[in-house]
């Protein structure tokens, strides 16, 4: 199943770290979404990494991070009639998330979804 109408926008920070464990689950999704990444300028590697992984990028200074502002810029950014918003810490359980949290929407009984979001291994 394709939908080319679900996008979704992750800003990051240094998070080189992260897109091993955010990535993926979201880069196997039956749904084959469009995946922005929106960075605010990271030296350590974080752009370089989502490119190779086959991510879209955008680059900001950090002193233009918003939350609000830097995630409509992604959504106007990518247009597509759904966007999920996620933070760089946030690690799908499984490739079918994105199917779960958007089948309300796309079966028009919901205008919002939202996730619980459950800490991995090692937050604070």
């Amino acid at each position: 199943m394709i939908h080319s109408s679900i996008g979704v926008v992750i800003p990051t920070f240094q998070a080189a770290k992260h897109l091993p464990h955010c990535l993926p689950p979201l880069l196997q999704s039956p749904l084959k979404p469009r995946i922005l990444i929106i960075d605010s300028s990271s030296t350590d590697g974080t752009v370089e990494m989502a490119r190779e992984m086959g991510v879209e990028t955008l680059v900001i200074p950090q002193s233009e991070f918003n939350h609000g502002t830097t995630r409509e810029r992604g959504r106007q950014y990518l247009r597509t009639p759904i966007v999920v918003m996620m933070t760089q810490d946030a690690y799908a359980a499984s490739p079918h998330m994105l199917e779960h949290l958007v089948k309300p929407i796309l079966e028009k009984k919901a205008s919002i979804a939202y996730a619980r979001q459950l800490p991995h291994k090692g937050s604070g």
